[in-house]
Order: structure tokens, then sequence, then C-alpha cells
């Protein structure tokens, strides 16, 4: 494991530490891995060092002994490396330039999934509003009907009781003509309530269904956000960690 130098020391620390204490970070090298038997013993714990291969800017692929404690404050860090002699500099700046061109690119993604997630947000705002004015219109579909109704039912009211005043003045043969057209128009006022009864549980229908599909939707966007918020979360530390990566190997470029 690497041991990132943070600028303390522990009291069982020689006063000698250099800057290459600095254990960079390694991959895995099957050919050259495990205890390094006979090598130079650690400082501090006095025990074997490991063998790892660097895996970091212009040291990529460079061997070396690293102390063996894998306790982050224990660590002793560097030991020494195995393969003495710098990469050529021609291999060095191939190895920066693959390293920045890594880098950028991790970048560039995290930009992208900020802008993804801006616009997620954006809809997620926009489908609220049209939601919002969907149920606001569907209140006002069913108040509308329900004054029509009202309306309707005061006025037929009214006018069967004016013209149950009149139909005293009548003989009797249109008085049976004006209760066979009030029939019928009583009959015309049950289908039209009829209709309008099913115009409503057909309104009632499709805003239940229509609020069960937007509940969906809505939960389906948590999920895409909560997601999205993780990403954004894990793609923030490995920015962060790559950047202090980046400052430690421009400070063992500049000493070199």
């Amino acid at each position: 494991m690497p041991s990132w130098s943070d600028g303390e020391s522990s009291p069982e620390r020689l006063p000698d530490f250099t800057a290459m204490d600095y254990a960079p970070e390694t991959c895995a090298d099957l050919s050259f891995s495990g205890v390094a038997v006979g090598a130079e013993r650690c400082r501090v714990h006095d025990l074997e060092p490991i063998r790892c291969v660097a895996f970091e800017g212009t040291n990529t692929g460079r061997r070396f002994h690293m102390c063996c404690i894998q306790d982050y404050v224990e660590n002793c860090g560097f030991q020494k490396w195995v393969d003495a002699e710098e990469w050529p500099e021609a291999l060095k700046n191939s190895l920066g330039r693959l390293w920045s061109m890594y880098h950028e690119a991790s970048d560039k993604r995290i930009e992208e999934r900020l802008e993804n997630a801006k616009l997620v947000q954006e809809l997620v705002e926009d489908r609220d509003k049209f939601k919002k004015n969907y149920y606001s219109l569907m209140d006002d579909v069913a108040k509308f009907m329900k004054d029509k109704e009202k309306r309707v039912m005061e006025e037929n009211l009214k006018k069967m009781n004016d013209e149950k005043e009149a139909i005293f003045d009548l003989d009797r043969p249109a008085l049976e003509a004006e209760v066979i057209k009030l029939n019928s128009e009583l009959f015309d006022f049950k289908e039209e309530k009829k209709q309008w009864e099913s115009m409503t549980k057909h309104w009632e229908s499709m805003e239940k269904l229509r609020k069960e599909k937007w509940e969906k939707k809505e939960e389906a966007w948590k999920e895409e956000k909560k997601k999205l918020e993780y990403t954004l979360f894990d793609l923030f530390k490995v920015n962060s960690a790559n950047k202090e990566k980046l400052l430690q190997i421009k400070g063992i470029i500049g000493e070199i």
C-alpha cells in the first residue's frame, strides 16, 4: 500500500528521512511481488520490506522496496529503488504525457457528468412545473363541472316551478300536454346527468392513471438522481485523489 506523506513525522522515525521516503502508487506484478528476502530491513520496524512496482508519473514501471506495514500511520514508506537508474528522458516524457492525457480525460468525464446532472435537474424542475399545472387544470375542470351541474339543476327547478304555477290556468288537454313535455324534459335531464356522471368517472379514472404514472416516473427520477449523486461523489473523490497525486508527482519531478 502507498504511504502518502502529510508533512508530519512519527517520534519513532529517524531524523534523516528525505523526500524519497514517499512511496508511489503500486500495481500488481506476479514476477516482482512478496517479501524482499535479504534486502535492507525496515529502519523503524526492523522487518524485511516488500517488493513493489511503481504505477504513477514518470516512475511508472520502476521496481522498489517499501515498508511491509500496511497501516497508513505506521508505514515507513519508500525504502529504495531496485531499478536504481531513472528511465531515459524520452520515456519519462512519454509517461508524463500519458498520465497528463489520462487526468485530462478524467477531468473531462467529470465535467460531462456535472453537465448531465445539471440537465437532469432542469428536467426534474420542468416536470414538477408541468405536474403542478396539470393538477391545477384538473381541479379547475372538476370545479367547472360541479358548477355547471348545479346551475343546470337550479335553472330546471326554477323553470318547473314557473311552469307549475302556470298550468293551473290551462285546461285538461293542455295540462296533459304540459305533463308530457315536462316528463320528456325530465328524461332529457336524467340522460344529461348520466352523461355528466360518465364523463366525471372517466376524468377521475384518467386522473388516477396519470397520477400513478407520474408517481412511478417520480420514483424513477429519484433513483436516477440518487445514483447520479453517488456517482458524482465518487468522481469528486477520484478527482481529489488524482490532484493530490499530481502534486506529489510534481514535487518529485521538481526534486529530480
